[in-house]
């Protein structure tokens, strides 16, 4: 199925070889992704593709520099992937907190009983917000969470239905951290996430998802009109050939 385009700016499928710290990143500007500790390829799990991304909750993650894609400001983004626990207990799921955090802008999360976002406006050392969405995971169950902004409404997907209410963010604008993008720990390293991660996707201008909905049955690919458009060949000079 479609779903990376222009609005994509991170796209890990997280696939390869059994162990391997390769992660690539399948969007048009792609970004520099580093494993750190033992964070690497797993083929023993996979939504799709064979593969998945294994941290082992003991200072595992991936990060990447920062970057203007990672800066939502105030416009819509929506966040989704696929997560499989052995265990529940506190684990970031993605942050832009720096060290210390002192230099915060948002952080995605999941507890036993929660599935949480926080965000940062105008202090680097403090959330302006800091709101959770019940729901009771199962160990050992792949569950496809999306966190999504449309103007000011937020939401949270499980499974494509949406739990808990709707928050107003506004009119908020999410500071921008200067802060390094990290997936499943903080640059602290604290509350890693002891699983696994799939199909890990961050969309910046667009709510991918307002009301409930199926969630995706395959990876995501490249939209036929991107394709082209990168080809810089007219589509119907493809016809001809």
């Amino acid at each position: 199925m479609a779903g990376i385009d222009t609005y994509t700016k991170l796209m890990l499928h997280c696939d390869g070889a059994d162990a391997s710290t390769t992660f690539t990143d399948s969007e048009i500007t792609p970004k520099t992704v580093t494993a750190v500790g033992n964070a690497q390829i797993d083929t023993a799990q996979s939504k799709f593709g064979g593969a998945s991304a294994l941290f082992d909750g003991t200072g595992d993650y991936l990060t990447t520099p920062d970057h203007a894609d990672f800066d939502p400001g105030s416009g819509n983004y929506t966040w989704d992937m696929w997560l499989r626990v052995p265990a529940t207990g506190t684990y970031y799921i993605a942050s832009q907190l720096g060290a210390g955090a002192t230099d915060r802008a948002y952080s995605l999360l999941v507890t036993a009983t929660t599935i949480g976002f926080n965000y940062a406006t105008s202090s680097g050392s403090a959330w302006a917000n800091q709101w959770t969405f019940a729901w009771t995971p199962s160990i050992n169950t792949q569950y496809h969470i999306a966190w999504v902004r449309n103007g000011a409404d937020f939401k949270v997907f499980l499974d494509g239905t949406q739990i808990g209410v709707t928050q107003n963010i506004s009119t908020d604008t999410i500071r921008n951290s200067g802060s390094e993008f990290v997936i499943a720990s903080n640059t602290d390293a604290q509350f890693p996430l002891n699983g696994w991660l799939d199909e890990i996707r961050f969309s910046k201008g667009i709510a991918r998802w307002t009301a409930n909905f199926t969630p995706p049955t395959e990876a995501y690919s490249v939209s036929r009109s991107l394709v082209y458009r990168d080809r810089m060949i007219p589509r119907y000079s493809l016809l001809r050939r």
